[in-house]
C-alpha cells in the first residue's frame, strides 16, 4: 500500500515538473505576456490533468520569479517596475562579472575554441536576422562560460536569475543595431578572456550589463507597467 502510495506521488511530481517546464518556457518566450492571469482550470482542460499539478506548477513558478500572487484574484506572470529591475540586473551584473572573471582564470584551449564557434555562428545569425537562433546561440555562450567558473551554486544562480529576463532580452535584440553590438560585445569578451586577466574581463561583463540595463530600462518605458492585473 505505501509503495503504490509512494508511486502515485512520485508520478504526480512528475507531472507537475513537466507542467511547471512548459509554462516556465511559454513565459520565457512571451507566449504569455507580464500582466497575464494564469487561470488553474484553463491549463488543467488544456492539458488534459487536474488541478492539482497545475497549482505545484503555479507555485513553483512564483518560488522562481516567474509569477506573482494577488490576493483574491490569482496568479499572473511577473513584471518588474524599473527599480526592481534596476535592483536585479545589479545582482546580475555582480555574480556575471564575478563567475566570469574566475572562469577566464580556469579556460582551456579548446573551450576557447568552442567559443569561437559559436561566436561565427553569431555572426551568421545577426547576418541573416535569425533573432531566435542568435538568443538560443547567446544563451549556450554564457552558460558555457558560467558553467566553467568552479561554482556550481553560483552558475544555478545565474542562470535562474536570467531565465528570468529572458522575455526582456528578447525586447532588448529587437531594437535595431542592438544584435550587432552585443555581437561585438561578445567578440571582445572572449579576446579579454583569452587574456587571462580576470579583473578586465569581470569589468567588462558589468560595463555590458550596465548598458543593457540602461537599454531595458527604455524598453519597459515605452512598453509601460509590466505588473500583473489584466486577465
Amino acid at each position: 500500500m505505501a509503495e503504490a502510495r509512494n508511486k502515485g506521488m512520485i508520478d504526480r511530481t512528475l507531472i507537475s515538473y513537466k507542467i511547471y517546464s512548459l509554462l516556465r518556457e511559454s513565459i520565457r518566450k512571451g507566449e504569455y505576456p507580464p500582466g497575464t492571469r494564469l487561470k488553474e482550470t484553463q491549463i488543467a482542460a488544456e492539458l488534459g490533468v487536474s488541478r492539482t499539478p497545475v497549482r505545484e506548477a503555479i507555485h513553483k513558478l512564483e518560488r522562481d520569479g516567474f509569477v506573482i500572487m494577488i490576493p483574491g484574484k490569482g496568479a499572473y506572470v511577473r513584471g518588474y517596475d524599473p527599480e526592481e529591475l534596476k535592483e536585479l540586473m545589479e545582482v546580475r551584473s555582480l555574480l556575471e562579472g564575478y563567475a566570469a572573471g574566475l572562469a577566464a582564470e580556469r579556460c582551456s584551449e579548446e573551450f576557447f575554441d568552442r567559443l569561437e564557434e559559436i561566436l561565427d555562428e553569431f555572426k551568421d545569425a545577426v547576418s541573416k536576422g535569425d533573432l531566435p537562433r542568435y538568443i538560443k546561440l547567446a544563451t549556450e555562450f554564457h552558460e558555457a562560460i558560467y558553467r566553467n567558473c568552479g561554482n556550481k551554486k553560483l552558475f544555478e544562480l545565474i542562470r535562474s536569475l536570467r531565465d528570468q529576463f529572458f522575455r526582456l532580452r528578447i525586447s532588448l535584440l529587437e531594437i535595431p543595431g542592438m544584435a550587432e553590438e552585443s555581437l561585438r560585445d561578445h567578440i571582445e569578451l572572449v579576446r579579454l578572456m583569452r587574456k587571462r586577466d580576470s579583473r578586465a574581463v569581470e569589468d567588462f561583463v558589468r560595463r555590458h550589463i550596465a548598458k543593457g540595463t540602461k537599454a531595458l530600462l527604455d524598453v519597459t518605458k515605452q512598453g509601460g507597467s509590466e505588473d500583473g492585473g489584466e486577465d
